[in-house]
């Protein structure tokens, strides 16, 4: 698949082309309609602009249409020349073999691999806000912060365990005081990209209440820098992640992804390792990795009018 698929001369075959590129636009157009995946992409564009961490990686339907089979065969003889590639091996197999055969697809072709690069900044002096108004029943709210972390930082399981007391579990303070005792919106969570210290907040919202809930949002926020979060919140969120950095070795397809997204990283931890490293997160730590999040984005999407 990766070093002899099939050719036509100099291009690969238009028709087989042709049924990749539909599929691919019925891909981006099907993201469009979930609305939920819809606000989250473009709150990372708007946070993310002029990088290319803030372009959708399947591309637009302009794009799409665009490409040529020729266009294709060009980029996957680039891609052979300058990617970066990691292999991963999981299960009952020979990793010396696998290497050797990959070794010997290799030596034909003038590897120039490209460096990986990722940049840090940190949040706005004055944040971003924007709304959007689209014929939805459901608005959403998405807020974007950003940390200035890296995934090597020795703070960064203080900060996972952070971002679950914040916005993690049933115990957290978005699901428990937002969405369950204040009802301000239908769900409300918080996630991290920790290779671009990013971190978000989604929740669906009425319209009349997605003010009311933004605010208390960033209140729960100011409370978690304050560092008032119980005995309870902690302890569950530390168990609820190394539950869930444990069940890595259930799966190997798991494993596979836990390994390959550590490609850009020079410490190749082990989810064992990581576990161990939260088990050890002190309450003071949490309360620093909480004070170093900052708000760099607000993006509304809300119902329109109907005339």
């Amino acid at each position: 698949l990766v070093f002899e698929p099939i050719k036509d001369g100099d291009s690969f075959p238009s028709d087989i082309i042709e049924d990749e590129k539909r599929l691919l636009k019925e891909r981006i157009e099907s993201e469009q309609s979930d609305k939920r995946r819809y606000a989250l992409s473009k709150c990372e564009e708007i946070m993310f602009s002029g990088e290319a961490y803030g372009k959708n990686c399947l591309g637009t339907v302009e794009e799409v249409s665009a490409l040529t089979a020729k266009d294709i065969y060009s980029e996957w003889l680039y891609l052979l020349k300058s990617s970066v590639m990691q292999v991963t091996a999981v299960g009952s197999c020979e990793p010396e073999f696998i290497k050797e055969l990959l070794l010997k697809k290799l030596a034909g072709i003038k590897r120039e691999p490209c460096e990986i690069k990722t940049e840090f900044f940190a949040g706005l002096p004055k944040p971003n806000y924007v709304c959007e108004t689209q014929p939805v029943k459901q608005g959403k709210l998405v807020m974007g912060f950003r940390t200035g972390m890296r995934d090597k930082d020795d703070n960064q399981s203080a900060m996972r365990v952070a971002v679950d007391i914040f916005g993690g579990g049933t115990y957290s303070k978005l699901f428990s005081i937002v969405r369950e005792k204040m009802s301000l919106c239908y769900y409300c969570s918080a996630s991290s990209s920790r290779v671009k210290g990013l971190i978000t907040v989604e929740s669906g919202v009425e319209e009349q209440n997605a003010e009311k809930a933004e605010k208390e949002i960033s209140e729960q926020l100011e409370i978690m820098k304050k560092g008032e979060f119980t005995d309870f919140e902690f302890s569950s969120s530390v168990k609820s992640l190394r539950d869930s950095l444990n069940s890595y070795n259930d799966s190997q397809p798991l494993l596979d992804l836990w390994y390959a997204l550590k490609a850009v990283n020079k410490n190749l931890y082990s989810p064992e390792d990581i576990a161990e490293k939260i088990s050890a997160v002190t309450r003071d730590e949490i309360i620093a990795a909480a004070n170093g999040i900052k708000l760099h984005t607000v993006y509304k999407l809300l119902p329109k009018e109907e005339k």
